[in-house]
């Protein structure tokens, strides 16, 4: 592109913007770009500064603690030394106490779930052997059925083994008495 082209594309991004209240945009964009708007909400700019003001106070405020530890610490007569020693020995015996109370708490925990899970497998105990009895008893009667069913197979097998001989016997004897004699 030659220089007169890029002119012209630039005095037709800039009038085809000016109607608008927008400030033209970058040379490669050329699309408007909005103002800001003039609304603000007071009461959370007063809420952040509020909230601004406290952290620092509380960054002030413990910066001069450690300030102030570290002076005992470095510089400190031997009772300052001492009292830090006493205090650490607090703090110390402090974190001790809330590890048993936790430890408990969790022992306690345990034992409470071991408790339900003892109750749940008892009764789950109890429900299976409810159910192992109704098995067994089903089982039982399926059995004596199969057994009655087997008996009583074995026997129509009998009956029908026996029907077979003595058609075979009436057949027999109706061949024997009807078959020709012949004699020589």
């Amino acid at each position: 592109m030659n220089s007169n082209n890029i002119s012209n594309l630039l005095k037709l991004t800039n009038n085809d913007h000016s109607s608008t209240n927008a400030v033209s945009g970058n040379i490669l964009f050329p699309r408007p770009i909005r103002k800001f708007s003039g609304r603000v909400n007071d009461q959370s700019v007063d809420k952040e500064y509020q909230k601004e003001v406290k952290q620092l106070e509380a960054r002030r405020l413990r910066y001069s603690q450690v300030m102030e530890h570290r002076k005992k610490v470095l510089d400190g007569t031997t009772t300052d030394k001492v009292q830090l020693q006493i205090d650490r020995k607090k703090e110390i015996d402090k974190h001790i106490e809330v590890k048993r109370i936790k430890e408990k708490e969790i022992e306690v925990l345990e034992r409470n779930s071991h408790q339900k899970v003892l109750q749940y497998h008892d009764k789950k105990g109890y429900q299976d052997n409810i159910n192992s009895d109704r098995r067994k008893q089903n089982l039982r009667s399926i059995m004596e059925e199969n057994r009655k069913m087997a008996e009583q197979q074995k026997q129509q097998r009998k009956r029908e083994v026996e029907e077979n001989r003595r058609q075979e016997r009436v057949v027999l004897s109706q061949d024997f008495l009807t078959r020709n004699r012949t004699y020589m």
